[in-house]
This record gives structure tokens, C-alpha cells and sequence, in this order.
């Protein structure tokens, strides 16, 4: 009987040894998971969090551009533009060049007309497809609005109003 219990006593301190077989360990999630995570704050409109989720990513990724323009959508709807452009600029710098789905992302509406926006895109694109504006009604902050009234699009910027047949 004490041999049986010695030789259990022997196989559960090498299955303690092997670091790889722990049932209570917490397993690390993946980077496409933790990116999918991103997303999902992102869409449920926890902005802060799917920044430090995406931060936390490119920390340890630093050419990871799929992250930093996660971050640069959340940053840009918390209302943090120098951030933003900058997490977008290191995304282009790293490979994303998806211009046409930027254009018609409305998570950058509020940046669509800064100058350093339109930087980005006359560096990075050279179609400067992320330029359109495609989409029904665009409001920045109530400076720069487009929207399609009685069959025109209205473009309205400060005090100056065009109308353009649709």
C-alpha cells in the first residue's frame, strides 16, 4: 500500500515540475483574441478600455498596425485627437493600408478635417481614397456638418452653406 501511495506521491510532483501541465494556470490570451477584445469595448463604447487593451498589445507588438488603429478609432471618439493621429500615423507606418475602409469609418469623422489627418493621408495614401465622404449625415462637432436635405447634400462649415444636388 505505501508503495502505491509513494509512487502517486513521485507522478503528482513531476506533473507539479512541468510548468506546461498546470490545470489552475491561467492561460494568456492570444493576440487576435486580445484584439477581437479591442473590438468588442470599441462597439460597446468603452472607449478607455479598448485603448488599454490595445495599448497593452502594441507594448508588446510594436509593429502590430491592426492595434493602433483600434486605438486610434477609440482615441478619436473619446475626443483625444493628438493621440489619435498619432496611434493612426503608427498604424500606416506599420502596414495598414485599408484607405478605402478609413474613408468610410465614421469613428474618424471627428478628425476627418484636421490638417493632420489630411498629413497622414497625402504621406500614406496615394489615391487619397480616405478623403470621400461617403455615408449619409456627417456632424463634427457641430463645425463641419454634410447632410443630405430634400434630395441636396448641404455642406456647412461655420457660417458658410452650399447646397450641391445629391
Amino acid at each position: 500500500m505505501y508503495r502505491y501511495l509513494f509512487a502517486i506521491l513521485i507522478a503528482l510532483s513531476l506533473t507539479a515540475c512541468d510548468e506546461d501541465y498546470n490545470p489552475f494556470k491561467k492561460k494568456e490570451p492570444t493576440v487576435e483574441e486580445q484584439l477581437d477584445q479591442a473590438k468588442t469595448e470599441l462597439d460597446h463604447k468603452n472607449y478607455g478600455k479598448s485603448v488599454e487593451i490595445t495599448v497593452k498589445i502594441t507594448g508588446e507588438d510594436p509593429k502590430n498596425y491592426q492595434a493602433y488603429y483600434v486605438e486610434s478609432q477609440a482615441q478619436t471618439l473619446i475626443g483625444a485627437q493628438k493621440e489619435a493621429i498619432d496611434a493612426l500615423s503608427k498604424a500606416m507606418e506599420n502596414g495598414f493600408k485599408d484607405f478605402k475602409a478609413l474613408g468610410d469609418n465614421k469613428n474618424f469623422d471627428k478628425i476627418r478635417f484636421s490638417k493632420e489627418y489630411r498629413a497622414l493621408l497625402k504621406k500614406y495614401d496615394p489615391d487619397y481614397s480616405a478623403v470621400s465622404i461617403k455615408g449619409d449625415d456627417i456632424d463634427v462637432d457641430g463645425e463641419v456638418s454634410i447632410k443630405n436635405v430634400d434630395g441636396k447634400q448641404v455642406i456647412k462649415a461655420g457660417d458658410v452653406s452650399i447646397s450641391l444636388p445629391d
